[in-house]
């Protein structure tokens, strides 16, 4: 008896250590499972980012295979436990039913011989009484020999009883104990049923967030191509004021041009005049020289005359003088708006391009800011129905553990039952056959 409780307070002990390391296992599992979701969660955005997209009802089942998983490992070691619990007591009843067998097989022997001892002593005694009927003290020994073997036989018989009584009361524990652990399997099947309608619930729910941010993602794809469209429309009239304004510089050369045309046909017509001025002064000049040989009398009319047409000529020519400086500077003024246009023209097709890289670069930087924001969103969302669900399993494993705590209490409590009726019945063994 003593091997036997001690092998099996032993078993015991590595049975309640392999659940202990396995319930930290189960904890941590569930403790991390949403962080792990998330995180997991986070790298499973990445992996989608790099790979093809998922649905949300494909989304919805993987977060419910990943729960059902959860689900699946406690509920395997609750029938660890269970299995624990139908295989220790019966293991247990069997020990003591092979005992009591083995005890009541030993004490049949025991009487066996003792009727087989006392027929042989009765025997002799008899052939004795019948040889010498005249020996009292004979006969006063068979009568104490049948008194002795009557009181043991009715010792046994009370033995017998009292083991029967005792295999009656290990039966009713046997049946108490079964319904005790039928009890605590109804109890774990309502709590499956329970997590099976908490586990299609958060299906549901992750159902409805996932539609809702596909619809989400929907919208902001149709504002992201209403605001494409709208900057198609800004490009196409940056293009039209940058035809209009070619067109414009165009029509600036063609008047250049035209101006530099009239500037060369007034310096033509220019030389013109200078060529016939200068072939004027000549015939001026050999009129007055033949007017000096001539009339000596009108040279002073005559020197007025060309001293006048002289200084009309000087007038003309300082007013050519002048036209000819206007006409360089309002080349001048020409070239210096060219040049300004150009410039105008230069700086605005580098601030156009400044101005579409800027707004690529917000677009981009817009499409990186949404991203994060919806991953922070997903994450913060993900972070706190894992934070309900990790209360939820908590609270069921509290719950569990109570019961095996109980269930365990209870059988401990048998256990010390049956062994102080097992002490008591050998010391009343003991005290019997003394």
């Amino acid at each position: 008896m003593g091997k036997n409780k001690k092998s099996k307070q032993s078993g015991q002990n590595q049975a309640k250590k392999q659940k202990k390391e396995e319930e930290k296992k189960h904890s941590h599992d569930a403790s991390c499972g949403d962080d792990h979701d998330h995180d997991h969660n986070h790298e499973q955005e990445e992996e989608v980012n790099e790979g093809p997209q998922l649905t949300p009802q494909e989304k919805a089942q993987q977060y419910k295979d990943m729960q059902l998983q959860i689900y699946n490992n406690f509920l395997k070691d609750f029938q660890d436990d269970e299995k624990t619990l139908l295989i220790e007591p019966a293991h247990h009843f069997a020990e003591k039913l092979r005992d009591n067998e083995k005890r009541e097989k030993e004490e049949f022997k025991k009487v066996e011989k003792i009727l087989k001892k006392d027929a042989g002593e009765i025997e002799e005694l008899y052939q004795n009484v019948s040889a010498q009927s005249s020996n009292v003290n004979q006969l006063k020994a068979f009568r104490d020999r049948i008194a002795k073997t009557i009181t043991e036989i009715t010792k046994q018989q009370k033995s017998n009883a009292k083991q029967q009584q005792i295999c009656s009361n290990q039966d009713q524990l046997v049946n108490k104990m079964k319904s005790e652990i039928q009890s605590s399997m109804n109890k774990k099947n309502m709590l499956a049923n329970l997590c099976n309608g908490l586990l299609d619930k958060n299906y549901d729910l992750y159902m409805k967030h996932e539609q809702m941010l596909e619809d989400e993602k929907k919208q902001r794809q149709g504002l992201a191509s209403q605001f494409q469209e709208q900057m198609s429309e800004v490009t196409k009239e940056l293009e039209q004021q940058k035809q209009a304004r070619g067109q414009e510089l165009k029509e600036n050369q063609e008047i250049r041009s035209k101006i530099q045309k009239a500037i060369t046909d007034y310096k033509v017509k220019e030389e013109d005049y200078r060529s016939k001025m200068e072939s004027h002064g000549k015939i001026i000049q050999e009129i007055e020289k033949k007017l000096k040989h001539t009339i000596d009398g009108s040279i002073n009319k005559t020197v007025k005359e060309a001293e006048q047409e002289k200084t009309k000529f000087q007038k003309s020519c300082n007013n050519v003088a002048e036209l000819s400086n206007k006409i360089n500077d309002f080349m001048q003024k020409f070239d210096k708006i060219k040049d300004e246009m150009s410039e105008n023209g230069k700086k605005f097709e580098h601030y156009q391009m400044s101005v579409e890289t800027k707004k690529l670069e917000m677009q981009a930087v817009e499409t990186e800011i949404q991203n994060i924001l919806l991953s922070e969103q997903k994450i913060h969302k993900f972070m706190k129905e894992g934070e309900e669900e990790k209360k939820r399993l908590s609270a069921q494993i509290d719950a569990l553990r109570n019961l095996k705590d109980a269930l365990l209490v209870q059988l401990n409590n048998l256990e010390d039952q049956q062994s102080e009726k097992e002490n008591s019945a050998n010391i009343t063994n003991s005290t019997a056959t003394e």
